[in-house]
């Protein structure tokens, strides 16, 4: 079973970055708050954690001096080999680096600051931009500045991102589409899971049942329930944009299309309308043809009735063409 992963987030001031990274790259941890002179230049002394700790458990808190306890950082004392210590804008503004401690705290003089130290592995300094798209999204919002240190709980992602430094992956800007895929990558597994419980608990036409209540919950969306009989279904629609009318149309089910009809054979769809016609001067000796000549003029009547026209035939078999028009549709 693998421990646990600890990761802290150190702030480093601009003027320092260079420095810090250098150290690192050495096999030296380092952290600010540590400075050994005053404001007015005048030496200040040591501020090592191990001997503030031991002054504080004997005389308490107020024994410290402001200076003192500006520069008490405990935390350092907490760290331990394995843990990972990110520097923010180190070796310079927008990018990280990381470092894995190898050994516990000790105070060492190197400068005017940053001498709290630590031990790393020199092998396992990376720097990175926190922007690239080998970042987690979640993560790369952890890298923002939050103060002078912070814990980072994205463990699963900032293995992954060891994963990729270590490898020499070639790091890219991070996109909106990156980050997508980020997501599709993450998504997929669950969609595969959701999608058999789903044709387990709704099989066959049960699922239907389950498309009707999700779209009916979705804010915006147009549904229509049908009452279906051997003949006819009339659709009842409700609708959430404006006022403005739905068109409502009957659906006819034909069992048996008509020789030479251009209707389908599984049924066609009427509204009201108007109707073209063919005069019976106008219709082919054929039975089979349904073209009309352009050379007559063609008139056409509205009709006044709300369903289909009765075909008219003429006695001598010739054939009409009548075309339904679904102008509410």
């Amino acid at each position: 079973m693998t421990d646990k992963m600890r990761v802290y987030a150190l702030k480093v001031d601009v003027d320092w970055s260079k420095d810090v990274h250098a150290s690192l790259l050495e096999g030296v941890g380092r952290f600010g708050w540590s400075y050994t002179k005053d404001d007015s230049g005048h030496p200040i002394g040591s501020a090592d954690l191990e001997q503030l700790k031991a002054k504080i458990e004997t005389n308490g808190w107020p024994s410290l001096n402001q200076d003192d306890q500006a520069r008490y950082q405990a935390f350092l004392l907490d760290l331990k080999r394995g843990d990972w210590i990110v520097y923010v804008n180190v070796p310079e503004w927008g990018r990280c680096t990381i470092a894995q401690v190898t050994g516990p705290y000790y105070w060492k003089a190197l400068g005017d600051d940053f001498n709290h130290c630590f031990s790393v592995d020199p092998k396992s300094v990376h720097s990175f931009d926190r922007n690239a798209d080998i970042v987690h999204p979640a993560l790369r919002a952890r890298l923002k500045l939050q103060g002078r240190w912070w814990h980072i709980y994205a463990e699963h992602e900032f293995r992954a991102l060891i994963s990729n430094l270590t490898a020499g992956v070639v790091a890219k800007p991070s996109t909106a589409f990156t980050d997508a895929s980020t997501l599709r990558r993450e998504i997929e597994p669950l969609l595969q899971e959701i999608t058999t419980r789903v044709q387990w608990t709704h099989p066959n036409y049960g699922l239907e049942a389950l498309l009707e209540i999700v779209f009916n919950n979705i804010p915006g969306v147009r549904t229509a329930s049908f009452t279906s009989s051997s003949t006819t279904s009339t659709p009842t629609r409700k609708t959430n944009i404006g006022s403005r009318p739905t068109p409502m149309c009957n659906f006819i089910s034909r069992r048996q299309a008509r020789p030479g009809s251009i209707r389908s054979r599984y049924g066609s769809r009427s509204c009201r309308g108007s109707r073209l016609a063919a005069p019976p001067s106008q219709a082919s000796n054929s039975s089979r043809s349904t073209s009309m000549p352009t050379s007559t003029h063609i008139t056409t009547k509205l009709s006044p009735s709300s369903g289909p026209r009765k075909r008219s035939v003429n006695a001598s078999s010739k054939a009409a063409v009548s075309l339904s028009s679904d102008s509410g549709y």
